[in-house]
């Protein structure tokens, strides 16, 4: 950019069946999105830029963090990553929503990394076919309705996986691996 500096986090283009990933070369015709921190102009390398080929996400996405998988009933999937909280998350901003009847998965913090472990998040699940497949790998998480707790209101394990069957969710609460009660009596 002119002036130097001004990206923050990645270039995304829109894949059907993926939603917004990482691009790492530009097709003609196609509309793609990037976070600026202030007004620039943008410079697009030439064919020998040396990430040709690679996806830029991959390079700042580390091996330790764990996943959350999302995948709907006819197999479009979405990866969320849980890092640590000392990870600068604002790399990690996607572009605004899309139409409601595309797919999107996202933490409600409009990101696809965030810290699960010191705190609570959301999910954001649009333009999903339910049953939905929501499988973990590198952590164990809490995984609760964002309503109160009473529709959904699990534990998954690293390794396992929960199928949300309710069409009437599409926000979740997920967190540390501790189980949100439902009741509270004395």
């Amino acid at each position: 950019t002119m002036p130097e500096n001004k990206i923050l986090g990645l270039l995304f283009a829109y894949s059907p069946g993926s939603g917004y990933v990482s691009a790492s070369s530009l097709t003609p015709g196609s509309g793609y999105w990037i976070n600026l921190t202030s007004a620039a102009t943008i410079y697009i390398p030439g064919p020998f830029a040396p990430t040709l080929g690679k996806n830029p996400a991959d390079e700042l996405i580390s091996k330790d963090w764990g996943k959350i998988i999302i995948t709907d009933a006819i197999g479009q999937s979405y990866v969320l990553y849980a890092a640590e909280k000392s990870v600068d998350l604002n790399t990690f901003n996607l572009p605004p929503v899309p139409p409601a009847d595309l797919f999107d998965v996202r933490f409600g913090s409009q990101r696809f990394v965030e810290d699960v472990t010191s705190t609570s998040q959301t999910i954001n699940l649009n333009g999903v076919v339910y049953p939905v497949s929501i499988s973990v790998d590198g952590l164990d998480i809490s995984l609760a309705d964002a309503i109160d707790g009473s529709f959904v209101n699990t534990t998954v394990k690293n390794g396992s996986s929960y199928i949300l069957t309710n069409n009437n969710i599409n926000v979740l609460k997920v967190g540390s691996e501790k189980v949100m009660p439902t009741v509270y009596s004395l």
